[in-house]
């Protein structure tokens, strides 16, 4: 801005010089003005440079009448292509191209580099591009809002890396927040890093106010953003909720510029959203994994749920926790949607128990599921005594709680006497003959143990 403090009118030429951070001159060009006395003016001047930062130089020159103060004619404002988020910011409309004076001053247009600061347009981004976009290097997010039924997210995990993404809602009107991230965890938001068959690439959409969209999202990528494995030919998005759910299987699309993109229709809900391929790196979903005394065995049950490439379970046991060994094997279904699963382990060794399950994938690569642990009670060998006995008999290594029904049987199996189980397990048997008799005692677990003794 410039103003004419003199008490006389006047016409001058103002300077621009565009120095790099070397300090040295790219461009040059003047632009011509004329003020009345106290007025002020704002010049503009379209210049062009290839040049990411450096300084203008703004000299004002040539004036008639000639400048009473020569000392206040030159000012100088360093600029960027890059402008670095320092909190976080709402402005109205966003040109990538004209820059933000007002908002982001000394930025001339580019890249919007976020950090962990918010970035809010109130209105619509223009002249995005490869060189023009918003970088989400942080937890910094970008957030459009206007009626528009689609709006194009320019975002980028760095510099020179964009992924936008396209947001078509037929649904509840609504505006969206996202940012992209360079790398894919296991589960969305947490677990190792997937290294394989999908993209390196996480959006992560948020809805101003969740239910009601029927959003159609359409994700673009390079080439450099695909993991080895990943078939672009047969492709799909993939939508992390309690588990990765795979959209429409296709061939990725390719615009002018040379990236692709997958799009999918449907989407009510949002969070972490990738891309990945027919039989992608992502991991089915382990839904439960449950663990049951029955009697002297173990019953094991587990439901899966997105089986891609995956081959068999093996079942591990442990007495520890820390050792496991493999105790059995569970084919696989290897089929989309939700699978139910069962394994009996006979007689595990030990009153508490430790399983987890070792899942495979048909190219060899293995995760464990978690730890769980079992508490069953060992039935132990029951004692009568004493044996022979003319009078009574006593049961040892059980309880009065623990059983279900008490009797004595002949020698051929049948019943001779029921009994009634007493705190002491002490049964008088001096009504019966002599001979040799079995007591058989039926637990509340439905376990039955029969003890042969002999009356005389």
């Amino acid at each position: 801005q410039i103003r004419n403090s003199g008490t006389n009118a006047g016409t001058a030429w103002a300077r621009l010089k565009i120095f790099d951070g070397a300090g040295s001159l790219t461009a040059i060009d003047s632009v011509q003005f004329t003020l009345v006395a106290g007025d002020n003016t704002t010049i503009f001047k379209k210049m062009f440079f290839a040049i990411d930062s450096g300084y203008v130089v703004a000299e004002i020159l040539n004036c008639s009448p000639l400048e009473s103060n020569l000392l206040n004619n030159t000012d100088t404002l360093p600029f960027s292509t890059v402008a670095k988020m320092k909190a976080s910011l709402i402005v109205s409309n966003l040109d990538m191209k004209a820059g933000a004076p007002q908002q982001l001053p000394g930025w001339i247009g580019g890249k919007i580099l976020l950090g962990d600061f918010d970035l809010t347009v109130n209105g619509n981004i223009v002249n995005v591009d490869t060189s023009h976009f918003v970088i989400t290097n942080g937890t910094g997010r970008l957030t459009i809002i206007n009626s528009n039924t689609q709006n194009v997210y320019p975002v980028g995990p760095s510099m020179f890396k964009t992924n936008f993404v396209k947001i078509s809602n037929a649904g509840t009107p609504d505006n969206y927040t996202v940012r992209v991230q360079p790398y894919l965890l296991r589960n969305g938001n947490a677990g190792d890093t997937i290294k394989t068959g999908t993209l390196n690439r996480t959006w992560l959409i948020e809805e101003q106010t969740p239910g009601g969209s029927n959003a159609t999202v359409e994700f673009f990528w390079n080439t450099s953003d695909e993991l080895p494995g990943f078939d672009r030919n047969a492709s799909r998005a993939a939508h992390f909720t309690s588990s990765w759910q795979l959209g429409n299987l296709g061939a990725a699309l390719q615009d002018s510029i040379g990236r692709y993109s997958r799009s999918q229709a449907g989407y009510n809900s949002f969070s972490p959203f990738t891309v990945t391929s027919e039989f992608g790196g992502l991991p089915l979903s382990l839904l439960s994994f449950t663990a049951i005394p029955k009697q002297d065995d173990v019953l094991l049950n587990w439901i899966t749920d997105n089986e891609v490439n995956t081959s068999h379970f093996d079942i591990e046991f442990s007495n520890d926790g820390s050792n496991f060994n493999k105790v059995g094997l569970v084919k696989a279904a290897n089929t989309s949607g939700k699978h139910q699963y069962a394994f009996v382990h006979k007689s595990p060794v030990g009153s508490i128990v430790y399983y987890r399950l070792k899942q495979s994938d048909n190219d060899g690569k293995f995760t464990y599921s978690p730890i769980i642990k079992v508490s069953r009670k060992i039935h132990q060998e029951l004692v009568l005594y004493p044996n022979p006995s003319s009078q009574f008999i006593e049961l040892k290594n059980i309880s009065t709680s623990e059983i279900s029904d008490l009797s004595v049987l002949s020698s051929e199996g049948k019943l001779v006497l029921a009994l009634k189980a007493t705190n002491q397990q002490r049964y008088d048997i001096s009504r019966l003959k002599n001979g040799v008799y079995f007591l058989q005692v039926i637990q509340k677990d439905r376990t039955t143990q029969t003890i042969p003794f002999i009356k005389n």
